[in-house]
């Protein structure tokens, strides 16, 4: 899927479930916001990827849109834009630790913290006992010279 087909069907999946201008407001979003993407160099595929299914989008802006005029909150000024929608410009991911990958990455760098804890002092209890012991033998042979 390229660009144009993206914005094509982000287009035709709106219109007709919200006013056009809602419709339009949101697609010309995506596609400054696909342009400033491509401008910072970015590959069109990797940010085509990165937004998903257009179809999926527009489901998500349409029940937005119906929300918001269900519940009377809908401002007819706000653009796009302003919905800080889940396709901000960071790069990479971010890990979501409400999810049971995110939980489980936890849960297994604290215990890995814990063995490298307990690693260390396993090395290090060895070596102060040893220090101890020579510490008490130079003193005991000194106590006896």
């Amino acid at each position: 899927m390229n660009k144009t087909e993206f914005l094509r069907i982000l287009r035709e999946t709106l219109s007709g479930g919200m006013e056009e201008g809602k419709a339009s407001a949101h697609v010309h979003y995506y596609q400054d916001y696909i342009q400033r993407q491509a401008d910072n160099g970015r590959s069109e595929e990797d940010i085509l990827r990165e937004l998903g299914d257009p179809r999926l989008i527009a489901k998500t802006l349409l029940d937005t849109d119906q929300g918001a005029k269900s519940s009377g909150a809908y401002e007819e000024n706000r653009t796009p834009r302003e919905y800080r929608t889940n396709t901000g410009g960071t790069h990479g991911r971010r890990l979501d630790l409400s999810t049971w990958y995110g939980k489980a990455l936890v849960i297994f760098l604290a215990v890995l913290a814990i063995l490298a804890l307990l690693l260390i002092a396993g090395i290090l209890i060895p070596i102060f006992l040893l220090v101890a012991a020579a510490a008490f033998i130079i003193s005991f042979l000194k106590r006896r010279s």
